[in-house]
């Protein structure tokens, strides 16, 4: 009895799987890893565990692809959620292309920007269904595929030397992931490879195709309880007219660089999303308080809503007018009149939205 190949797996190039782990393994990841290889049991797979230095841990991984005659790798990362689908379709770009080949994802530690850059003559990138591959800019390394071709054109462009490691049975790494601090910006190990890329002439390639979860600590709280996250079937991103130089990270930021987001859509949602909690904030009180509240609160809360709201664009009040029309659910066949996320909720609780003709809010 002969077990039929999944479709996915047909004639993909011989790529490597490679992970850096730091701390436990992930349980969720765990399973990501045990759908691929069922999908996908071709590929070998390689760790390095305990290594508290990504440069070094992803520098070791290279060297045991080389060791074993690989014909390319794909690094994913210990944090990453991902399909087996989306890791064929990686290698099978990388290997057409010639080219480095990254999947976009978020942070972990503040969600709002993502860990990829876009060629500044694109103006607006499509994800999940209708994405592609896009000119890259920079890139995070979590959900990367490399060609080993590539691997010895930089390190014959920069004639890199063979190092010295402290990891035991792997030796003679080359320093393609050391930081860069040769500018006055911090440069994680990913950004440090991707400026050697391209000093070497290689491209990098973003492939928006791919629904990656990037895993974080958040604490959920009872306000919790009311949101809800929609997923798109396809989401479209503004991007910045022109790459501005990498911003000075502070220690919070040091796993990505900004976003190619448009930094005043960025900047809107997160005003939006202010007066929302604002709003929100002021009704319960008054619910807490029976319905009134004492006058010098009200003063507050009238007041905390007026700062933001003289903010407000024309395109923010119709996102909040919008919203509160319930189109959070693409497909509208949700009740606004029985949904629980908070933006119904908000509707039902009287929640009355701001105008472009008024001078405020009101209560």
């Amino acid at each position: 009895m002969t077990t039929e190949m999944d479709p996915i797996a047909v004639d993909l190039p011989d790529y490597a799987i490679c992970t850096p782990y730091w701390g436990a393994v992930d349980i969720e990841h765990d399973d990501c890893k045990r759908w691929l290889r069922g999908a996908l049991p071709t590929l070998k797979h390689y760790r390095v565990t305990a290594c508290a230095y990504i440069d070094l841990a992803r520098a070791a991984l290279v060297r045991m692809v080389e060791m074993n005659g690989h014909r390319g790798l794909v690094f994913i990362d210990h944090d990453i959620l991902f399909q087996p689908g989306d890791v064929a379709a990686l290698i099978r770009s990388a290997e057409a292309n010639q080219a480095v080949v990254s999947g976009a994802y978020c942070m972990r530690k503040s969600g709002d920007k993502i860990i990829a850059g876009f060629h500044e003559m694109y103006r607006r990138a499509t994800f999940f269904e209708g994405g592609d591959l896009y000119a890259g800019a920079w890139s995070g390394l979590g959900f990367t595929a490399i060609p080993w071709a590539v691997i010895e054109r930089v390190v014959k462009h920069f004639d890199m030397p063979r190092l010295h490691t402290p990891i035991p049975d792997i030796d003679g790494v080359w320093p393609l992931f050391a930081l860069d601090v040769s500018g006055t910006w911090y440069n994680g190990e990913d950004i440090s490879f991707v400026q050697r890329l391209k000093a070497a002439g290689e491209s990098l390639l973003i492939d928006t195709r791919a629904r990656l979860f990037h895993k974080g600590s958040y604490s959920y709280g009872i306000e919790d309880a009311q949101v809800i996250v929609p997923r798109a079937k396809t989401l479209y991103v503004d991007l910045k007219p022109k790459q501005p130089a990498p911003k000075a990270a502070a220690g919070e930021q040091f796993e990505g660089l900004d976003a190619g987001v448009d930094p005043v859509v960025l900047e809107e949602q997160t005003r939006s999303e202010r007066y929302t909690a604002a709003k929100m904030e002021w009704l319960e009180a008054r619910r807490r308080a029976g319905g009134v509240l004492p006058q010098e609160e009200e003063a507050r809360f009238a007041d905390q809503c007026d700062r933001i709201w003289v903010t407000l664009t024309p395109a923010e009040c119709q996102r909040l007018a919008d919203a509160a029309r319930s189109p959070v659910h693409a497909d509208a066949i949700v009740d606004p009149d029985s949904c629980d996320c908070r933006w119904c909720v908000g509707a039902r609780a009287g929640f009355d939205l701001p105008r472009e003709e008024q001078a405020s809010p009101g209560p």
